[in-house]
């Protein structure tokens, strides 16, 4: 005879249990197979009136007595269940006894604490945690909370009742004096809570050696504290509550405890909760980086890295934002400087990076310089010498930023992306041949759709120039040629022509002017030429790459279309789409046509969104070697 498997009897067994431990009036729904979800719980008042309320749940049952206090969890799912808008509660059942214990998977997280790459956590409930006929009074007040939270004014202050019962009497008055001053100093973030409960209210429950900071059941933080000090009990519970307050969107009320933090000068051992106040003052950059350098931020390693982006991102001007970094860096070099050189050019390294993706060329060299000289094994590291030739590339000197992509090509010949980056710069230093050669050897080695296009476009380009020249390195005087050139534009097509052969062949105006002669004439493949030389020396020029896609579109070659297109959209994102879209569209071309064009925009631009790294690297100094770290999300200022 067929048998049920125990799981699915155990399951049905606490989904029933569950259901009798719920008030008459509340609702449970099973929900489909989800990640971690098993049904919600929908309250309703007694007389079957709705109040809005609800839970989700995740039920766990178990018929191993020895287990019935305990669930293990994968932290993905934790983390799924904290990305929710509804909470969830976790339920333990017991089949032995049928009992059940409790807790909202929030307070659970906050409970505990996580080895690097720890997947799963174990989590034992307390007798205090056991489902009682309280139990749904209680559920049903955090519930109540949370939604009172989401209304909280902003200029109200938060009650905070601070319960000191554990702590020797001999020792509690100092304690509660420096809390009550914070209190007082708290800009009106904090009040004291008063003998009758508020119905929202913060609470701090000290001991000898632990702590505990929340609110209700909703959110908390604990921790296990050694000797403590009044300032060190006090340190601990405003750092809590600014964590707290954001994640209940008290953000006001956050950033008044930060400040006063910042004020204050007080540090904290948990950098994640030293890192919360940060974002809490983005809105004051000076207090941001005093309580980042307080908390030993500064120092290379993660938590550098995202200070910055918090800088970066804040909503300041852009002085105020440069003077903030300068600060911060400013103490991240001083310390480095007090370990070893090593440290030190690593430091240098790292700030050079994140003002390369600034696009602060200047700076961004300066620190690189700095990190060479202070660890010379730098320029026998691949990596290094692109970042550095990059810089060197955008600032337009070309002959040094050859000679350091060349090295690099050397140290790690396999890479085609350096193989490309040396044929731009062979490219505007006028070797032309030597840079074909350079998008061929690219094209062999990479598969990428995007440099396949952009390769093969400028070999094309390169193919046009020697053809034209008629000689494999070119003259590249820009202000000789750029004095010669007339203010209104006019220039004649020969004296252009004059230029690009024999004073600047990749002088973008003249290259630029002459392809709207041509393109006037109808001659639509030097147009084309032109426009891309242009667009090559120019990528931020959005009318190059848009006359560029013209011509492409009135020559009918589909191909050279999409590749252009391709092109266009990595360098100057949908900008350069929009732009060429407008043209044609008023050009009077056909909506079908428009519409296909779009339909191939909108992949372009969705595979170059997902390809683009918006960050920068961090190598944190290991020993003799690295351990590299990119932070991601990291936009121009």
């Amino acid at each position: 005879m067929p048998t049920r498997a125990r799981s699915h009897i155990l399951e049905e067994q606490s989904i029933r249990r569950f259901g009798d431990a719920l008030p008459p009036a509340w609702v449970y729904r099973c929900k489909a197979p989800d990640y971690g979800i098993d049904g919600e719980v929908e309250i309703f008042n007694t007389n079957g009136s709705t109040t809005g309320l609800s839970f989700n749940v995740q039920l766990r049952a178990t018929d191993d007595v020895a287990r019935a206090d305990r669930v293990r969890l994968e932290v993905d799912e934790l983390n799924y269940y904290g990305s929710l808008d509804v909470p969830t509660a976790v339920v333990r059942y017991s089949s032995p006894d049928g009992s059940l214990f409790w807790q909202w998977a929030s307070h659970i997280a906050s409970q505990v604490e996580l080895a690097e790459g720890q997947q799963t956590v174990t989590y034992r409930f307390d007798e205090g945690e056991r489902w009682t006929e309280a139990t749904a009074a209680a559920i049903r007040r955090t519930l109540e909370v949370r939604r009172r939270l989401g209304d909280y004014p902003p200029s109200m202050g938060v009650p905070l009742r601070v319960d000191l019962s554990a702590i020797p009497a001999a020792e509690r008055y100092p304690i509660d004096r420096t809390i009550a001053q914070a209190i007082a100093d708290s800009r009106g973030a904090l009040v004291r809570a008063g003998s009758t409960p508020a119905d929202v209210e913060a609470f701090a429950t000290l001991g000898p050696t632990i702590l505990s900071v929340g609110i209700d059941t909703l959110t908390g933080v604990t921790f296990d504290l050694q000797i403590p000090t009044p300032n060190d009990y006090l340190s601990s519970i405003l750092y809590a509550l600014v964590r707290i307050f954001r994640r209940q969107r008290l953000l006001r009320q956050a950033e008044a405890l930060a400040s006063l933090l910042a004020e204050r000068g007080l540090a904290h051992h948990n950098q994640d909760l030293a890192f919360d106040a940060c974002i809490a003052l983005a809105r004051d950059l000076p207090a941001l980086v005093r309580i980042a350098i307080v908390n030993g931020l500064h120092d290379q390693g993660p938590m550098h890295a995202l200070v910055a982006l918090t800088i970066v991102k804040a909503p300041q001007d852009r002085e105020s934002r440069r003077a903030a970094m300068d600060a911060f860096f400013g103490a991240s070099m001083a310390a480095a400087r007090e370990v070893e050189p090593a440290s030190e050019a690593a430091a240098h390294y790292s700030i050079g990076n994140f003002y390369r993706h600034q696009h602060d060329l200047a700076r961004a060299a300066h620190h690189y310089n700095r990190a060479r000289h202070l660890r010379p094994a730098y320029l026998q590291t691949g990596y290094f010498l692109s970042e550095l030739a990059g810089v060197l590339f955008l600032a337009g000197h070309y002959a040094f930023a050859q000679r350091f992509y060349r090295e690099a090509v050397r140290l790690t010949p396999e890479d085609p992306d350096l193989v490309f980056l040396l044929g731009d710069t062979l490219l505007l230093s006028g070797a032309v041949r030597e840079a074909r050669a350079c998008y061929e050897v690219a094209l062999a080695r990479c598969s990428a759709p995007r440099l396949l296009h952009e390769a093969n476009l400028k070999i094309m380009v390169c193919d046009r120039v020697i053809a034209t020249a008629g000689v494999d390195t070119l003259p590249r005087r820009r202000g000789e040629a750029s004095s010669t050139l007339r203010p209104d534009g006019r220039d004649s097509a020969e004296h252009l022509e004059h230029l690009l052969r024999d004073v600047d062949a990749f002088h973008p105006l003249a290259h630029f002017n002459l392809g709207i002669t041509r393109a006037h004439e109808g001659n639509h493949v030097a147009a084309l030429h032109h426009f891309l030389a242009c667009a090559f020396i120019q990528p931020q020029d959005i009318t190059a790459w848009a006359n560029s896609a013209i011509c492409a579109l009135s020559l009918g070659d589909e191909a050279l279309l999409l590749r252009i297109m391709s092109t266009a959209i990595h360098h100057m994102g949908a900008d350069a789409y929009d732009h060429f879209r407008a043209d044609v569209a008023a050009q009077g071309m056909a909506s079908q046509s428009l519409a296909l064009l779009d339909e191939i925009a909108m992949q372009l631009l969705e595979e170059s969104e997902r390809s683009s790294s918006d960050g920068f690297t961090l190598r944190l100094l290991e020993g003799s070697g690295y351990q590299t770290m990119t932070i991601l999300g990291l936009g121009e200022a």
